[in-house]
């Protein structure tokens, strides 16, 4: 059988190459090997959605493509078709506008079928990108959500740093794991939270942007800290409408889709009322790390493990 299993975020994912070779998980998407599982460890009732790679579909995209709303980042552009019967189809170009995958997904998000074009690097972030579509929509409706941020663990608990592009969120872990002891890099650019039973627990991911830190590794979430740069470093913690508004944008979800839309603030909310947010005001030098620490880790929520 070619499908295979990989857990996220305590959920079970299967993907079947079908039309490709086996070898695309080593070649393609070799960050998602760290999660793999065996088959028999995939029970169901943990199954999040199942993504079958299907070139069939593959004759659709200039279709959807002209008929589709256009989202654009810095690294390509997104095309978004939703049916009359409610079921997405995204299209997918990198920063070349060149084809790289289309995406299909059934009402509910439980399955998932993507066609690949292009030369190696195109199919790369094509099917990259597309499982995290199938993971950001999937996931939303079940309290599991996607945050932009650089994610380190300390004494057992994990602590994000959010900011705008640029502002030094990976600086910020950098500095900790220099100067403050037992500390590692759970991920560097996209790990994953979950709301279980009122604890928010945080994991590690396939996706870690230019760091490769692809590591199956979990932790109770202590607090989120937003950077920003200052002359100075201090802490201020923030509270309720506040800390909702300072880190909503960090996390990846589709406004365009009232329902979806909805289902993320909600779990951002649940994020909110359980942990500590906080503004950095900090350098860019280690020392920021410890006026960090010594604000954050003391007021972190005590959840039982």
């Amino acid at each position: 059988m070619s499908k295979r299993f990989f857990r996220l975020a305590d959920w079970t994912i299967d993907i079947d190459p079908q039309t490709e070779s086996n070898d695309i998980f080593r070649q393609y998407i070799p960050n998602f090997l760290p999660f793999e599982i065996k088959e028999e460890d995939a029970d169901e009732q943990s199954h999040l959605f199942s993504f079958l790679i299907d070139n069939g579909i593959a004759s659709l995209k200039e279709e959807y493509a002209e008929k589709s709303s256009l989202f654009e980042n810095t690294n390509g552009k997104i095309f978004i078709h939703l049916s009359e019967e409610k079921e997405y189809t995204f299209v997918i170009k990198d920063m070349h506008d060149d084809y790289c995958a289309i995406l299909m997904c059934n009402k509910g998000f439980s399955s998932f079928r993507c066609a690949l074009f292009g030369d190696a690097d195109s199919r790369i972030y094509g099917l990259s990108n597309a499982l995290m579509l199938a993971f950001v929509h999937s996931g939303s409706q079940r309290q599991t959500v996607v945050i932009h941020a650089s994610m380190i663990r300390h004494e057992g608990y994990s602590y994000c740093f959010v900011a705008k592009s640029g502002t030094g969120k990976s600086t910020q872990s950098a500095n900790w794991l220099k100067v403050i002891p037992q500390t590692d890099l759970m991920n560097d650019d996209n790990p994953l939270l979950r709301i279980q039973n009122g604890v928010v627990w945080s994991y590690g991911s396939p996706w870690s942007g230019k760091t490769p830190c692809y590591r199956d590794v979990k932790a109770p979430l202590g607090g989120i800290v937003n950077i920003m740069r200052s002359k100075e470093n201090h802490v201020e913690q923030l509270k309720d409408v506040f800390a909702y508004g300072r880190i909503l944008p960090s996390f990846s979800c589709m406004k365009s889709d009232a329902v979806k839309y909805r289902e993320v603030c909600q779990t951002v909310e649940g994020i909110v009322s359980s942990v500590g947010i906080y503004n950095l005001f900090c350098t860019q030098y280690p020392e920021s790390a410890i006026v960090c620490h010594d604000a954050v880790c003391v007021n972190k929520k005590h959840h039982s493990k």
